[in-house]
């Protein structure tokens, strides 16, 4: 209820792209990378923490073999804060991350809390050679929203000057005049992978409107060329409060060295949450590790990565056009069911 108070009650949150996400989405992403006893687990958008609580209680079942979620002990928690880091431009939102981790346990007070106010942009990536020791298992967050024009000018000079090379090789520079704006999402997955280790995986919601532009056909070959793609999961129902922001969930995982990436399945989800309903985080599960078995209101394709176009809207591996044709058919009443036709003057 707190966060729901933040939302509405501080306007410039929602216009610097900031959003509340559903527990439901959370807990989905937390369980479907696969967060392990000694992961190492990021949010390079921290906002009120949710993110990290939810990888809190997972890694303190996987301690303890109890998914109860009673207090751990001083030790316990404290090893498991050494795990968690929160990144957020915003002082108070890393406040608020600050308390919502340190109430898992208010009887253990440490400074163990790896929780830092900064630009994410700002921030340098481990090198190779630290990278196994320094990187991350698991990145996770919901990054803003926020259209190019709207990005402060310091943090879009960082972007550039981090992203550069990414940025001309894979035609993602924003070019207002004709159209094209990625959003900053788009570069905070691009700079996260910085911060993997290899096999790491990343988990995100962001906006569905990449699906259909042409930046998102360049960032489409842009993860296709530096991750496997596990899944992409795009959400029929509004999951924000913001009615015109529409969400997919990409999970991404950093290949080994010379690991085959073209072998990899994909798997392209289309959830049709029905009305008056929330999303049915073990139903998802269920589909992503059994993609074969799947309920009515889901739809499901797997393509090899190798196969994937490069060329082309993303949209289109979710929907193909006898999908669209099938569904229009079920929905279709013929006129002849309701009456019966009789043929007038004609030539």
């Amino acid at each position: 209820a707190y966060q729901w108070v933040l939302y509405y009650f501080a306007p410039n949150k929602a216009k610097e792209g900031e959003t509340y996400t559903p527990q439901e989405v959370i807990k989905l992403i937390v369980r479907i990378l696969d967060v392990e006893d000694g992961s190492r687990v990021l949010d390079p958008a921290c906002g009120s923490g949710t993110f990290l609580i939810e990888a809190y209680w997972r890694l303190k079942e996987l301690k303890t073999g109890n998914k109860k979620r009673i207090p751990p002990s001083r030790e316990l928690h404290t090893e498991i804060l050494r795990q968690l880091y929160a990144i957020d431009i915003n002082p108070f939102p890393t406040q608020l991350t600050s308390m919502n981790l340190a109430m898992k346990n208010v009887r253990a007070p440490t400074t163990e809390a790896n929780i830092q106010t900064s630009d994410f942009f700002a921030l340098s990536p481990p090198d190779e050679k630290e990278l196994e020791r320094e990187g991350f298992d698991a990145i996770v967050g919901n990054p803003p929203y926020t259209r190019w024009t709207e990005i402060p000018d310091n943090v879009q000079d960082k972007i550039r000057e981090k992203l550069s090379d990414d940025l001309s090789s894979y035609g993602l520079h924003a070019d207002v005049v004709r159209g094209r704006e990625p959003g900053i999402y788009v570069h905070f997955i691009m700079w996260a992978r910085r911060f993997l280790r290899p096999g790491g995986r990343l988990g995100m919601i962001i906006s569905d409107s990449w699906l259909q532009t042409d930046y998102g056909v360049n960032f489409g070959r842009f993860l296709l060329e530096n991750f496997k793609v596990k899944a992409l999961i795009d959400l029929s129902a509004r999951v924000f409060p913001v009615p015109l922001i529409g969400a997919c969930i990409l999970l991404l995982e950093k290949p080994k060295e010379g690991e085959n990436l073209d072998d990899n399945e994909i798997i392209f989800i289309y959830v049709n949450i029905p009305e008056g309903h929330s999303l049915n985080v073990d139903e998802v599960l269920k589909v992503v590790k059994k993609p074969k078995d799947v309920p009515p209101h889901f739809i499901v394709h797997i393509m090899r990565q190798g196969d994937i176009p490069k060329d082309q809207k993303w949209i289109n591996f979710l929907f193909r056009p006898e999908d669209i044709l099938e569904e229009l058919e079920q929905k279709t009443i013929k006129m002849g069911d309701i009456f019966e036709p009789s043929r007038g003057n004609t030539i």
